[in-house]
């Protein structure tokens, strides 16, 4: 049944910001928002120590007042927009989903869907886990809540591993916000810097503009950032694993230019198959210094840049870099 409503998907917006009031700013990127998720709005905050929410059915400027803003202090925040796919429309179902965990508070906000979210349920309800909702996003949050990961980007990782679907994601901790977008890039998902030491994420980069923040780029397809005190920073297996596909491209495109496409499909003999063979060990040699010149850097960055070193290796990349 179609109706005459405004539709699109939810809206997600995440932002690291000491100093500013960061519940004021989340509500006017949410209002910005508002196209993508009209059934309900939440906000999500945490000043370091303690964790605090609102959120409430209806549009934007229905849900927030100066009064129910003024219970949201912090330097970290969430928000959302909800227009269900998964999940009916209802009160539980709002977001974001906050909750306690061994590691400290920790909120969702999600947009997508994840086809294999029956199969996930399931196995959490055979392994007691209770479930209060019908939307696939609170699976996601008892998959990060009960995994075994001693920090929060190994737990995300795993999340990453098992969900399978379109997903664009803010998660916020005691004491950094998350951006992730699904390995496919199916839900768009924007970061973008506030002056001169603050960053957010959005679904899209018209929150930023009504806050006073500049687009830097989009998360990458798989991609994790992380925004805390020191600023953005990409996990470095990401950004390997990123590095990787694309040497592995360019082995694949050297083959083909060098060896495969001239004279495909004929026999060489003598000096041609002499030829072939030095095209190959040239190749070949190529492509083994490139990946001995990735793992350098690597290395270099872990043991020359100060990683960070929280359970699993950071590489915090200056803005420049990134950008």
């Amino acid at each position: 049944l179609k109706t005459d409503k405004p539709r699109d998907a939810c809206g997600v917006f995440g932002i690291y910001a000491p100093g500013e009031d960061v519940a004021r700013l989340t509500f006017f990127a949410l209002h910005a928002l508002q196209h993508r998720g009209q059934e309900s709005a939440g906000i999500a905050t945490s000043d370091g120590n303690l964790a605090h929410i609102f959120k409430a059915m209806g549009l934007v400027s229905q849900v927030f007042t100066e009064e129910n803003l003024a219970t949201l202090p912090g330097h970290l925040a969430i928000g959302h927009n909800r227009y269900s796919t998964t999940g009916s429309s209802r009160l539980q179902n709002a977001q974001p989903l906050l909750i306690e965990t061994a590691l400290g508070p920790m909120g969702i906000a999600h947009n997508g869907n994840l086809i294999n979210a029956p199969a996930l349920r399931r196995d959490l309800l055979q392994r007691g886990v209770g479930l209060s909702s019908s939307s696939d996003t609170e699976v996601m949050v008892q998959l990060l809540a009960g995994s075994h990961g001693g920090d929060w980007n190994s737990r995300i990782r795993g999340l990453m591993a098992q969900a399978e679907g379109a997903y664009a994601l803010t998660i916020l901790t005691r004491n950094a916000v998350f951006g992730i977008r699904d390995p496919w890039g199916f839900r768009p998902l924007v970061v973008g810097k506030l002056g001169e030491n603050n960053y957010v994420i959005a679904s899209e980069s018209c929150a930023f503009a009504t806050i006073g923040a500049e687009l830097i780029r989009e998360v990458e397809p798989g991609e994790i950032v992380r925004l805390d005190e020191n600023g953005l920073r990409t996990p470095w297996n990401v950004i390997l694993t990123m590095m990787l596909g694309m040497l592995i491209l360019l082995g694949v495109t050297l083959i083909k230019k060098f060896i495969v496409a001239p004279r495909i499909g004929q026999v060489r003999y003598g000096a041609e198959r002499k030829t072939r063979l030095r095209r190959l060990a040239v190749v070949m040699a190529v492509f083994f210094l490139l990946t001995l010149a990735l793992f350098g850097m690597t290395l270099s960055a872990i043991y020359l840049r100060k990683p960070i070193f929280n359970g699993s290796i950071e590489w915090a990349f200056p803005l420049d870099i990134v950008h």
